[in-house]
């Protein structure tokens, strides 16, 4: 196993590097600074990657001094195009180091580490052929890094020097990035922000600059990009979720029907084993609802075995429902690896749930934890374990952060190694439990003395779970997982409005109350921004209140897709949803809802009677915490505008002054 050592301080480069080298069974250690790297190369090693700040004169002084105890192959890895010729620099009458200049990609990496380790000669295949590096993960924080540039070139504008080098270095940094993850739309738009700070760094641009407005509509318009979801379509049938429901009467089929119609699902019904397997051959069902009496006693388990035998669908999720409730056949379903047993008669309210288990399983969203961590290289190898799994990892190295690391990762599940020096992480387990937001988040200590003792004590401070030092990083990620897992379900089982999707009023004032009082603590703003559909009362005197329950789900969706993770949506009943953007200006709130109500205005719809209709919304935003201190203040607050806008025709969006 090659032995690898990356010396860098840009956590991007650090994340393609890990996703790309560790599951080709490379041992990356990841190094902070030049101390730990000396330190690091005390063993031998087979390659060294310079990245960030050290891919310059500092790096080239630290090469010198590694490659004159040891002639160890080096790649240098720098920062942005003026950057590049002090990379090339390095090069100069050393054999072995190499430069890969950004923005690359995946398989860029692959083919010059492989040429390091073992010669030109012997390559990779090009980029496509390689491993397929998850895009998700890089998308996921792109919203608020876009966010992050969009403030920081607001104060390049007024000639501020330090926001305008603290603007190129992000640009520089998002650059490479979406190359490296293949974003080519991206890679453009930001190569061209990129060289307008540079000239306004050059030449000092005025505020009225015209290039200033350019470099604005580039910004709004990635990040509108970034929010959107990644297929585009018909507003009520982006991709609907396809569920195979198997029975052999007809009441459990029929309100199956009647459910999909309301939530835009596409509900395959079979009455018999042989149909079901029939229609799933052709259609490819994302899930299936089956009755476990199905042509006999428990025909449904055949059904299951049958339908998971076809190709392509060995894993595919499965829940029984039956009038026999009992212990056996519960235990049955379970061997037969169902995801969700229900009693009969089943409800709407059943069917809801069951179609979000099934999504869930069909079309995972990464869980997202947060480790704090202080160790590099333990830090780095389990976040490279961590993410081949699936799991979205942020980083913590420093404990006093802890509470601002969770406002900002909002994670599922948080691990705390129990090494941590200087502060005790029984301690940050006892202060996060102490803070009303996180005391239901699933917290896991690990790396702690293998005795019952400790695992008590850890457990008395808050723990959801424990791990002693003899446990293996794959039990970690097991727990780890384990607990995300079933925070997450029963989140959305107790929180979640089964039309929408989104959280229904009461489950959006609590959490939309607490981060209040985290934006309170921290001296913050939140965008609170109130949506309300134009007309709809009308819409459902003439098209029926089936129709109305259509277009809620659908707009209920279409907000899960279009805004950044953390931004909070809710449906606030009736015609109207809201949505809390945090840390964010009322004009940044308007830039992200413009592209919603856009989107929504544009879709057509196609009433029972065939024809085609369209639906605007209007938007109202009130500040925390210059409108208002509570929820229902900023909502009462925002009100009186939607009244202003649709007398004034609707499709607006107004600011509270």
């Amino acid at each position: 196993m090659p032995r690898i050592l990356l010396l860098d301080d840009d956590p991007e480069l650090r994340a393609v590097v890990t996703q790309v080298l560790i599951p080709r069974g490379h041992q990356l250690v990841v190094c902070d600074d030049g101390d730990t790297l000396r330190a690091a190369a005390a063993q031998p090693a087979a390659l060294l990657i310079l990245g960030g700040r050290f891919a310059d004169a500092e790096g080239r002084a630290l090469l010198t001094e590694l490659r004159a105890a040891a002639p160890v192959p080096a790649l240098v890895v720098p920062q942005g195009r003026g950057e590049d010729d002090l990379g090339a620099l390095i090069t100069v009458g050393q054999d072995g180091v190499g430069v890969l200049r950004r923005p690359f990609t995946p398989g860029a990496l692959l083919l010059r580490v492989d040429a390091a380790l073992h010669g030109p000669s012997r390559g990779v295949a090009p980029d496509g052929a390689g491993p397929n590096v998850p895009r998700e993960r890089f998308a996921e924080g792109l919203p608020e890094r876009l966010a992050e540039l969009e403030r920081l070139t607001t104060d390049a504008r007024v000639g501020d020097r330090a926001a305008i080098e603290a603007a190129l270095h992000q640009s520089r940094q998002l650059h490479a990035a979406a190359g490296a993850w293949g974003n080519a739309d991206l890679t453009v738009m930001i190569q061209r922000v990129e060289h307008i700070l540079s000239v306004a760094l050059d030449e000092q641009l005025g505020p009225h600059d015209l290039r200033w407005t350019e470099l604005a509509v580039l910004l709004t318009r990635a990040r509108a990009d970034a929010g959107s979801s990644l297929v585009d379509g018909e507003l009520l049938e982006e991709t609907p979720l396809k569920v195979l429901i198997v029975a052999a009467e007809g009441e459990a089929l029929e309100v199956a029907a009647q459910f999909g119609r309301r939530r835009s699902l596409q509900m395959i019904r079979a009455t018999s084993l042989e149909e079901a397997v029939r229609r799933a051959a052709t259609e490819e069902p994302d899930g299936a609802l089956i009755e476990v009496e199905l042509s006999g006693r428990r025909g449904g388990f055949s059904a299951a075995e049958a339908l998971r035998a076809l190709p392509g669908q060995a894993e595919l999720p499965v829940a029984f429902f039956s009038a026999d409730g009992g212990l056996a056949n519960r235990l049955a379903a379970t061997r037969a690896g169902a995801l969700l047993f229900l009693p009969k008669p089943v409800t709407a309210m059943d069917l809801g749930y069951a179609a979000r288990g099934l999504e869930d399983r069909a079309r995972p969203e990464p869980l997202r934890a947060l480790l704090l961590c202080v160790d590099a290289e333990k830090r780095a190898a389990l976040q490279g374990l961590f993410m081949a799994d699936g799991v979205h990892v942020r980083l913590l190295t420093e404990p006093l952060e802890i509470l601002e690391g969770i406002a900002r990762a909002r994670p599922e599940v948080l691990l705390l190694d129990l090494t941590t020096p200087f502060l005790s992480a029984l301690d940050l387990c006892r202060v996060v439990r102490a803070d009303p937001a996180w005391q239901t988040l699933p917290i896991v200590l690990f790396d702690g003395p293998d005795d019952d003792d400790a695992e008590v004590e850890a457990l008395a401070a808050g723990a959801s779970d424990y791990l002693g030092r003899d446990r293996s990083p794959a039990a970690l990620i097991a727990r780890a997982k384990g607990q995300a897992e079933r925070a997450r379900h029963s989140a959305r089982l107790i929180a979640r409005d089964p039309l929408t999707g989104l959280y229904p009023r009461h489950v959006f004032r609590e959490y939309a109350q607490r981060l209040l009082s985290e934006a309170r603590r921290r001296a913050e703003t939140i965008a609170l921004t109130l949506i309300r559909l134009d007309h709809f009362a009308r819409f459902n005197a003439e098209h029926g209140y089936a129709m109305g329950d259509h277009v809620l789900a659908g707009v209920g969706r279409l907000m899960n897709g279009r805004f950044r993770r953390h931004d909070l949506r809710g449906y606030w009943g009736g015609d109207s949803f809201v949505i809390a953007f945090m840390n964010e200006r009322p004009t940044a709130a308007r830039l992200a809802v413009s592209r919603f109500l856009q989107d929504l205005s544009q879709r057509r719809l196609r009433t029972a009677q065939g024809r085609e209709v369209s639906l605007t919304a209007s938007a109202a935003v009130a500040s925390f915490p210059s409108a208002g201190t509570s929820v229902d203040e900023l909502v009462q607050a925002a009100e009186p505008l939607l009244d202003q806008a649709l007398a004034a025709g609707g499709d607006q969006i107004l600011i509270l002054p």
